[in-house]
């Protein structure tokens, strides 16, 4: 990993990042009217795994959240930007996709 990856994964922005996208897999989840144990199986991690991720808990697992997303049925696209430290999050949810 990188200097700037260490510096941009363990600051503030990427905090706030993270408490957004665990939020919305919460939410997506529940919409999509899954358990938690559904939900985990089709992801292939363990429960309590989803369920720290839910929380907005940072995990050590090997599925990345764009797979977790998509596995539910949303979009999750994350755009580096020209300004280091920033990126661009566009998060879809099975009702806004058209």
């Amino acid at each position: 990993m990188s200097k700037f990856e260490e510096e941009f994964f363990s600051g503030a922005d990427f905090r706030a990042i993270y408490s957004d996208i665990s939020k919305a897999i919460a939410d997506l989840r529940q919409h999509s009217g899954l358990s938690l144990e559904e939900a985990a199986q089709r992801i292939g991690m363990q429960p309590d795994k989803l369920e720290a991720i839910e929380r907005g808990q940072r995990i050590r697992s090997t599925v990345p959240l764009v797979h977790i997303v998509e596995t539910l049925g949303g979009r999750l696209t994350i755009i580096p930007t020209d300004n280091p430290g920033v990126v661009h999050i566009e998060f879809m949810t099975p009702q806004s996709k058209t």
